[in-house]
């Protein structure tokens, strides 16, 4: 199946390279000032058609599979990202964070840039915390020697974490089974922990104590550990699972008597 923001036929453009394979065109003109015929690997080598018996939703596909709460979505497609989130509302409600590839330039015809991205999920009250850039060089790079001039921006990878107060707010209305709100502080705090952002980790475990979802001891627990974590000075650089696992474990012993919804090897 393909995604997409409705159920429609579709046209899935088949590259060179099969990993830019698109359901957009590859816009040619624009990538060939940049990369040599020889190299061009976003080269379209056969058009698909995809029935629109075979496009579904995000939200469509989780429904089907009765997952009614995400908690992380992570979204690279070739351009057609905003799609897809357009068909994932009810997901994108539900979750914390967001890392999804997006473009500055428009290297497909038609497609999402940044800004309709970032307005998006603006919108839905997500707010950018980093953002891992690409650039291009121009194909005329060749004629200046050994150029170490810099290039044009072109696509990123971005991360998104829902507004603090606007994911308690989330989390809270309607009123929600504390064990399952429990569940998804912790959770939210692991994926600030997962990508470094150690003081907006402590920002949600401090509010959590303030609405009582979590005890003054649990925080002072959670502030121990994450103090050793930052003397030795290393954390997840992914992949980063062992570290990550051992992480969890302490988090999910300190909360255990108020959530049995996390679970992992030791």
């Amino acid at each position: 199946y393909a995604l997409f923001s409705e159920t429609k036929d579709l046209i899935y453009s088949w590259t060179r390279t099969p990993g830019h394979s698109t359901i957009l065109t590859p816009n040619e003109k624009f990538i060939l000032q940049y990369q040599k015929e020889n190299e061009f690997d976003a080269k379209v080598e056969r058009k698909i058609k995809i029935p629109k018996e075979k496009v579904k939703t995000l939200d469509g596909v989780l429904n089907e599979n009765k997952t009614t709460d995400i908690d992380f979505i992570k979204i690279d497609t070739e351009g057609s990202e905003l799609y897809i989130m357009q068909g994932a509302c009810s997901a994108i409600d539900s979750c914390f964070g967001m890392q999804i590839e997006v473009s500055f330039t428009e290297q497909r015809l038609g497609q999402p840039l940044f800004r309709d991205v970032d307005r998006f999920l603006g919108e839905k009250g997500f707010v950018l915390m980093d953002i891992k850039r690409n650039y291009w060089k121009r194909v005329n790079r060749y004629k200046l020697g050994k150029y170490k001039g810099k290039g044009q921006i072109i696509f990123a990878d971005i991360l998104y974490f829902k507004d603090v107060d606007c994911f308690f707010k989330t989390l809270e209305k309607p009123i929600g089974n504390k064990k399952f709100i429990v569940a998804k502080i912790i959770k939210s705090i692991l994926a600030c922990l997962v990508y470094g952002y150690f003081d907006c980790a402590e920002h949600i475990a401090s509010i959590a104590v303030e609405k009582k979802y979590l005890s003054q001891d649990d925080y002072l627990v959670f502030l121990c550990n994450l103090e050793k974590i930052l003397k030795k000075k290393r954390f997840i650089n992914f992949p980063g699972r062992f570290l990550l696992l051992r992480i969890v474990n302490k988090i999910s012993r300190i909360l255990s008597k108020e959530t049995d919804m996390i679970d992992c090897d030791n």
